[in-house]
């Protein structure tokens, strides 16, 4: 259950970045003495469209899902070069991860009860997962702070 999450929740924030990456367009303001840009960068660069919606629940949350999709499933066409330093590891580590997973899998106990404390690891995990989010949720609204 978790590696689907990670599988969801990864790609869309490397897909999002790489987006608004290539998407955002310099529009620092030059100086009128110098023509230099401003040195305060980071809050002068805006989106260069409407895509940046704010997180509410409802139809904008479905908008969001929906256009999270579109940047996963479009995300390789957006790679580029410099990506490189944090795609060629992760490429290693999977392929690794491919190759090593059937021997592994032979090496795993089959005996009912494991299987049984696995199931129940898991379903402990997704649930304390669930809690979690929801208690940052409820933390959020209560503080009106929404990036808790």
């Amino acid at each position: 259950m978790f590696s689907g999450l990670i599988a969801w929740a990864t790609p869309s924030a490397l897909a999002q970045s790489s987006s608004q990456d290539t998407a955002r367009e310099d529009v620092r303001p030059k100086t009128e003495d110098t023509g230099n840009p401003s040195t305060n960068t980071k809050k002068d660069i805006v989106p260069a469209s409407n895509e940046t919606a704010e997180n509410k629940l409802g139809l904008q949350l479905f908008k969001n899902i929906a256009r999270d999709q579109r940047d996963i499933w479009t995300s390789p066409a957006h790679v580029r070069l410099g990506h490189a330093d944090w795609l060629v590891p992760f490429a290693e580590v999977a392929a690794g991860l491919m190759v090593t997973d059937r021997d592994t899998s032979l090496h795993l106990s089959n005996n009912p009860n494991t299987l049984r404390n696995y199931r129940n690891f898991s379903n402990y995990g997704a649930a304390g997962m669930a809690g979690a989010v929801g208690g940052l949720y409820l933390w959020g609204c209560a503080t009106n702070d929404p990036h808790k």
